[in-house]
C-alpha cells in the first residue's frame, strides 16, 4: 500500500525458474503479528503521504512494515538476470473495502 510496485519482464534466463517469479515482496510479519505489534500511528506514518481511504484497525495487517523491502526483492531478480525493470510505480492512493 505504501511502497512502490514494479513492472518487470522476464529474460531468457527466466527458464531457470520455469518462467515464474514472486508477485510481491513477501511478508516479514504474519497478519496476526502485524495487527498485534503495529500501532495505528505507525501504520499512518508508513503510508508516507499516500491517501488511504480506510485507516481502521481492520487493515493494520497490510502495513508496509509487514513486508520485505521491495527494492531488495526486485533488485535481486534484476541482479541475477531473471527480470528486467520496465517501470517503477509509486502509490498515490489506496482504497480498502469493509469486511
Amino acid at each position: 500500500m505504501g511502497t512502490a510496485s514494479y513492472v518487470v519482464v522476464g529474460t531468457d534466463k527466466a527458464y531457470e525458474t520455469f518462467y515464474s517469479v514472486n508477485h510481491g515482496a513477501g511478508r516479514v510479519l504474519s497478519r496476526n503479528k502485524a495487527k498485534k505489534t503495529i500501532s495505528q500511528q505507525e501504520f499512518n506514518e508508513s503510508l508516507k503521504g499516500v491517501i488511504c481511504l480506510q485507516k481502521s484497525k481492520k487493515i493494520l495487517d497490510e502495513v508496509p512494515l509487514a513486508y520485505k523491502d521491495i527494492e531488495q526483492v526486485v533488485g535481486t531478480l534484476w541482479e541475477i538476470g531473471i527480470t528486467k525493470k520496465v517501470a517503477k510505480l509509486k502509490p498515490l492512493a489506496v482504497l480498502k473495502g469493509e469486511d
